[in-house]
């Protein structure tokens, strides 16, 4: 079965961060606006806020009206953004979950996790599968009881994992992206994804028992942020990893242990921050509000995508050969559990080609420029990194199920081609239906679980044996039903492509 991860979102002590350098001039801006090819133009632009950095240790509670247009939502991204990559606290050596250390800046001790990474991780809350369901730990615990990401090995506690156990729903985690296969480096090597939960969210789950599949309420409702009060905050990271001596001055850059498919070992790696979602579920906002951060050497800027002389992109050759014409050259297969990784000369691996489709609108350029020439962004590594674009209802609240996208997800701006290019590389185009090519088009498929997907892995008891020729079918059965929703948009879209 394949992993059903949308425009989301294992724990971190590095070792050593190299040296940060300062950030390149704007590489990614060029001319674009909030009204170009394939957004919607139905949010009035009503007078909004100036930009206000400089930013501190604090995750934003709340927005303006939905009305306000990009930039007040630009600098709640941007404010996240900071918070969440403010460095932790420390207590005898061991990061406090949650807890920024005021004593620092953002820019400041990159040797230590930045808070989002002390927050839980998915397989934290749901575990492996197995015959008894998990049993997670209170959030300020670094233990996780019976749940092994690297099997037969014991870590230190806090230590970062990129694992690909999977429950029996999903099978593969952290390597194929949302729907479809995986993404491959220059280097040749695979793009590795994690997913963490605030705690408000992660309590809420682990206190109900919402963890065990049959626990699951319909609908499922999380809390809302409010002044004061923080709702369900969801994160999706992704990584690439750095080669013997590559300089990853420019990244965020930590050590981290990975488990390959078809491997019964963790090996240990260096890994550079490449992409970041933030979902953030803030009154009134019931459809949440999405965010996304990329790292500007990615590939080249915004569209016609003209590769820069001396620029090592991580996802392009520095040419326009291959043709890029939906964002990317070809679609990899998908990863299978059990079946070990292609050896790296193994045409399988040849790098993807990616391009960005859709331009950055010109109103989150210019938050970008603001914040990254700022305190406490400006000279820092975090002035790599740049907001892609968010995603915001414009009709909070009206939602429904059963409906139809976008009328009835809210009203969400842009309406459509809201994509990270290492998280939604093969959907930056609307190749074929609304539903999969932006974070509320599809997560509004999920709407029965609070536009959330970690559910997806939630524990359910193995099936009894079956023979060879009812195993399939029985399998298909046990899906969730927003798998099996995801399952026609992903037919659909094989059947146009």
């Amino acid at each position: 079965m394949r992993s059903v991860r949308c425009l989301l979102f294992s724990l971190a002590v590095p070792l050593t961060i190299l040296s940060v350098a300062a950030c390149k001039p704007d590489e990614t801006e060029t001319k674009s606006s909030s009204t170009s090819t394939g957004m919607s133009t139905a949010a009035p632009q009503a007078a909004a806020p100036a930009l206000t950095p400089p930013a501190g240790a604090d995750i934003p509670f709340s927005v303006p009206p939905p009305q306000a247009g990009h930039v007040p939502f630009a600098d709640f991204a941007w404010r996240s953004f900071i918070a969440l990559n403010w460095p932790s606290q420390l207590n005898a050596g061991l990061p406090v979950r949650g807890v920024p250390d005021r004593t620092l800046s953002v820019g400041d001790a990159l040797d230590r996790p930045r808070v989002w990474e002390t927050w839980k991780t998915d397989w934290e809350l749901f575990g492996f599968g197995g015959p008894s369901p998990p049993t997670p730990s209170r959030w300020p615990d670094w233990s996780t009881p019976g749940i092994q990401p690297c099997p037969g090995m014991t870590l230190r506690p806090g230590t970062k994992v990129l694992t690909t156990q999977g429950s029996a729903a999903t099978k593969i985690r952290g390597l194929n992206q949302a729907f479809i296969g995986p993404l491959i480096d220059q280097n040749r090597n695979y793009a590795r994804y994690e997913i963490r939960v605030n705690e408000n969210e992660y309590e809420t789950i682990r206190t109900r028992q919402w963890f065990i599949r049959s626990n699951i309420p319909n609908p499922v409702v999380f809390d809302s942020s409010r002044p004061g009060s923080y709702g369900a905050i969801e994160l999706k990271a992704a990584w690439r990893e750095l080669t013997a001596g590559e300089d990853g001055s420019r990244f965020y850059n930590v050590a981290a242990w990975k488990l390959d498919p078809g491997t019964t070992a963790c090996v240990q790696t260096r890994v550079a921050l490449i992409g970041f979602h933030i979902a953030h579920k803030t009154a009134p906002f019931s459809e949440w509000v999405w965010s996304t951060f990329e790292h500007v050497d990615n590939v080249p800027p915004n569209p016609p995508g003209t590769p820069q002389a001396g620029v090592r992109y991580s996802f392009n050759n520095g040419t326009i050969t291959p043709p890029t014409p939906n964002g990317f050259d070809r679609v990899p297969a998908e990863l299978r559990a059990g079946v070990a990784l292609p050896p790296p000369a193994d045409p399988a691996r040849n790098p993807i080609q990616v391009t960005r489709f859709e331009p950055t609108p010109t109103e989150v350029q210019n938050a970008n420029r603001t914040f990254r020439t700022a305190a406490p962004v400006a000279g820092t590594v975090w002035a790599n990194y740049f907001l892609v674009n968010n995603q915001w209802p414009t009709r909070p609240g009206t939602s429904r199920p059963g409906g139809r996208y976008p009328a009835d997800a809210g009203d969400p701006f842009p309406s459509t081609k809201v994509a990270n290019t290492t998280m939604e590389t093969y959907f930056q185009n609307k190749l074929v239906t609304d539903s999969t090519n932006s974070c509320m088009s599809c997560h509004y498929i999920s709407i029965r679980r609070d536009f959330s997907y970690v559910f997806l892995d939630a524990w359910a008891p193995p099936p009894p044996p079956a023979p060879a020729g009812v195993a399939a079918e029985r399998a298909l059965e046990r899906e969730p039903e927003e798998l099996r929703e995801l399952r026609k948009a992903l037919d659909a879209t094989r059947s146009q492509r």
